[in-house]
């Protein structure tokens, strides 16, 4: 029995895309996800952005630091007081004896 040339180019084209459909998904995969994602551009612009954030970052840390020095600040003197009342009701106590 011979397969005539019409079928075995029906099955040519099936195993043709048997093998091609795997391939064909991971591509799309590829596509989907990238897709939507914003690519990096190098080049001075990028450069330029870099370091207007990285100077807005140190600028909210410095600030940042600056208003916890004036905290602790507000904190030492809040105990120096308190030490200073508690020594003199000690000193008191001391004469009242």
């Amino acid at each position: 029995m011979a397969i005539s040339t019409k079928t075995t180019s029906m099955l040519l084209s099936a195993a043709f895309r048997a093998r091609f459909a795997i391939a064909r998904p991971l591509a799309v995969q590829k596509a989907f996800y990238t897709e939507g994602a914003i690519p990096r551009g190098g080049g001075a612009f990028s450069e330029k952005e870099n370091a207007i954030e990285n100077k807005y970052i140190h600028e909210q840390e410095m600030l940042k630091i600056q208003q916890l020095k004036e905290k602790l600040a507000k904190a030492q003197e809040s105990i120096d007081s308190t030490k200073k009342e508690l020594d003199e009701h000690i000193e008191k106590q001391k004469k009242s004896q």
